[in-house]
């Protein structure tokens, strides 16, 4: 017999208001992600439960273990399972004694000789002060030993302090009993119809009418949804009887005939392409004559998580009526955790549409649906691709997991960037080439021929320090005069941008006194490396313009200026961008050296400079969810001219893109993209705009995509505006961008398809 191991180290959660802790998909954990093997007590083998010795908030000892062994009851009575469990015994009976947030770790972390253990967290402090999980949890449970692919041991605790005081038998608590206890047995969330219940989630495809119409009742809500309400639906939840929580427990412990016995729909999700499978998209058949009470849904690649060595985007709906008929769609995930990474829909949510089934939206009306007979038996394939429209082809997805593009070429034929994660690997993509790991660690940048990368690389001595890639499998250190550097962190050089023409490199060194004396340099090959001074007493150089003699940056600690301040240097001197209303850091200048933008100005807005002008704040564009007094903007990257300026609003990662033109305003980007008829962006979370290519018809950057992290990239040579919009024949009209477009924003156009932006 293999050794025991413990291979989860968090559990799972039923929350109220708030989802933390929470999985989703298919099975909760994964022992073969390639061979797509679950983990799972034995099949037809009574799991013994032990229960905990007080009480649960106002539910007596007794109470509880009642609610224990109707709950346990509810899963092995599903016919079509052979999965059986049984109250063996209580806490004393294994030598263990009431448990409470001071010794939970008796039970979690603890292997106690096989079996499912019930924690009664009486006053709350098990969640609250071992988990750490906020209030609205209302319990958490999780598998944790295993013997190879075979469950040991698993637990679950139960929260007494989210019990209604007058909610003495427990009824609306019982739910949670029951959805924890799935967890305990390694069974996941599911979204099949609690998203339309809690959340008021469309009944279909968003934008479309569905073949079916119905009432959707408290008892169509699946058990394994995430969110439970204990005075609404705790009571409807704690059976088990729905399709979806039959299936996902008889696909986990079949009994003898399933799945065979009844109808299944399986098959892939596909990109446009018809081959590029994902990973992470729910999808969902419903009976048309029954859509409520007679559905099933599952995660496309719920059986290997993202984690097999090949892309999985198949996935299986077993437990139909055989001879009933079923529409099948992908449905956007609206709240919860997953242990199934939920992916964005690259096309938006749309139906599975038979022999019309394609990746155009020309051809494919994702409104359109072809019902499927059930049989037993008889498993039936649907494959959905994806649809995008012509105006998609300009708008590209870097096709890797966990990049973040940072710059782009002159030609915008060139994009780099780096892996998520700190001191990450650059990267380098071009269509001819396709994507080449650079190595190193840290930011990358590429001047305008595409040809010269800056990065930073560690080297034989263990310290990171910038250098150049033109090609070949090494980076090339920048040469350093003796004794003009120190470390930091074993970090000696850091780059932030590279000239245009390549000929130079800025960012931040620290001096011999390491930590303590950053300063921002500026690199050539005929003069070296140059302390750029300035106030100080800490630098940073973060951009440079084409010809290399305008940087822009930051300082820091001045006695007058104190904090980080904007600053350029240009004819080697150093200015503020403004001494009468200093703003916070410059993030980028234009080709001519004229436009700088930065951050951290009136109200927290992004800015633009120009010394003719004067400093002049962008605003910021709101963010759902998220207050106002938290929302800031930061402008990241400026046009050639500087006529066009991106960045983001928000706050850490919770972040809207913008794209500001005078003539514009500032403006969602995607919304933007959108209006063009770019669809595909409706599923991106554009996050970061990072450059601009010099040329200006290339942006790109980096967010959350079909893949996780990802970087894009979206061409704008042409845009389309809406020409006389309030007119009797309002018409699209193709322009370029940006200055077409400001022409026709001038005389009265607004931007986008008429069709899109018209109400």
């Amino acid at each position: 017999m293999s050794a025991r191991n413990r291979f989860l180290r968090a559990g799972t959660a039923a929350v109220l208001t708030t989802a933390t802790l929470a999985h989703a998909g298919g099975p909760l954990a994964i022992a073969d992600p390639d061979n797509r093997i679950p983990y799972a007590y034995p099949n037809g083998v009574s799991v013994p439960v032990y229960t905990d010795l007080g009480d649960l908030g106002p539910l007596s000892n007794e109470t509880a273990d009642g609610l224990t062994a109707f709950a346990f009851g509810q899963w092995t009575q599903v016919p079509t399972s052979d999965f059986t469990a049984a109250v063996a015994g209580d806490f004393a009976s294994q030598g263990l004694p009431d448990i409470t947030g001071a010794n939970a770790d008796l039970v979690v972390g603890t292997f106690n000789g096989g079996g499912i253990h019930v924690l009664y967290d009486h006053d709350g402090s098990i969640i609250r002060d071992f988990f750490g999980a906020p209030d609205g949890v209302l319990g958490i449970a999780s598998p944790e030993w295993a013997d190879g692919a075979t469950i040991t041991e698993s637990w679950a605790v139960m929260n007494g302090a989210a019990v209604d005081p007058e909610d003495v038998a427990g009824t609306g608590f019982a739910g949670v009993f029951t959805h924890e206890f799935g967890h305990s047995i390694n069974l996941a969330h599911s979204q099949t119809n609690g998203a339309i219940g809690f959340f008021g989630d469309p009944q279909g495809p968003d934008g479309c009418t569905p073949p079916y119409s119905a009432e959707l009742t408290l008892g169509d809500i699946e058990t394994m949804y995430p969110y439970i309400n204990p005075w609404q639906t705790g009571q409807v939840q704690s059976t088990v009887e729905h399709p979806d929580d039959v299936a996902s427990l008889s696909n986990l412990y079949p009994a003898a005939g399933w799945p065979a016995s009844r109808g299944t729909i399986h098959g892939r999700i596909l990109l446009t392409d018809g081959s590029m499978p994902i990973t992470g998209i729910n999808v969902i058949a419903r009976n048309v004559a029954n859509p409520y009470g007679d559905a099933v849904s599952a995660l496309s690649g719920d059986y290997s998580q993202g984690a097999a060595t090949t892309p999985d985007g198949s996935y299986t709906l077993n437990g139909l009526t055989p001879g009933a008929r079923y529409v099948v769609y992908v449905d956007g995930i609206v709240q919860g955790g997953f242990s199934t990474p939920p992916s964005p829909l690259p096309g938006g949510e749309e139906f599975y549409n038979g022999a019309g089934e394609s990746g155009r939206s020309e051809t494919d009306d994702r409104c359109a649906s072809t019902a499927l007979v059930a049989a037993a038996g008889e498993p039936i394939t649907a494959d959905i691709l994806f649809n995008t429209a012509e105006a998609d082809e300009h708008f590209f997805g870097v096709p890797v997991a966990n990049t973040q593009a940072t710059d782009v070429s002159g030609n915008g034929k060139v994009l780099v960037g780096i892996f998520a994660g700190q001191d990450a690997p650059g990267w380098r993509w071009t269509e001819k080439d396709g994507f080449t790991v650079l190595g190193g660690n840290g930011s990358v940048s590429v001047d305008d021929s595409g040809r010269v990368i800056s990065g930073s690389f560690t080297g034989p001595d263990g310290i990171i320090r910038v250098g150049l890639w033109t090609g070949g499998q090494t980076w090339k250190a920048l040469p350093v005069a003796s004794g003009m550097v120190g470390e930091c962190d074993r970090t000696e050089t850091s780059p932030f941008d590279i000239s245009g023409n390549g000929d130079a490199v800025v960012g931040l060194a620290y001096g011999p006194e390491g930590c303590a004396s950053p300063f921002a340099f500026r690199w050539t090959a005929k003069r070296g490396m140059e302390n750029l001074g300035g106030l100080g007493p800490w630098t940073r150089a973060n951009a440079i313009n084409r010809k290399g003699d305008v940087v822009v940056g930051w300082n820091d600690l001045h006695e007058v200026y104190n904090g980080r301040i904007g600053v350029y240097w240009k004819d080697g001197l150093q200015f503020l961008v403004d001494s009468e209303q200093p703003v916070g850091e410059a993030s980028d200048v234009s080709s001519d050296g004229k436009v700088i933008v930065g951050l951290g100005g009136q109200d927290g807005n992004a800015w633009r400079f120009d010394e003719e002008t004067g400093l002049e704040s962008l605003g910021k564009l709101p963010v759902p969810g998220l207050p106002d007094e938290w929302n800031s903007s930061a402008a990241s990257t400026v046009s050639e001219d500087g006529s066009v300026i991106l960045g983001y609003s928000g706050f850490f990662i919770q972040r809207e893109p913008f794209l500001w033109t005078r003539e514009l305003g500032m403006v969602n980007l995607g919304d933007f993209l959108i209006g063009q008829g770019m669809y595909g962006v409706e599923q991106w979370d554009l996050g970061t705009p990072m450059a601009i290519s010099e040329n200006g018809r290339v942006i790109t950057g980096w967010g959350f995509g079909p893949l996780g992290t990802q970087g894009w990239a979206v061409t704008l040579k042409k845009v389309a505006v809406c020409v006389d919009p309030k007119g009797k024949k309002p018409k699209t009209k193709q322009v370029s961008f940006p200055h077409g477009m400001n022409d026709q924003l001038r005389k009265g156009a607004i931007p986008g398809r008429c069709e899109n932006v018209l109400q």
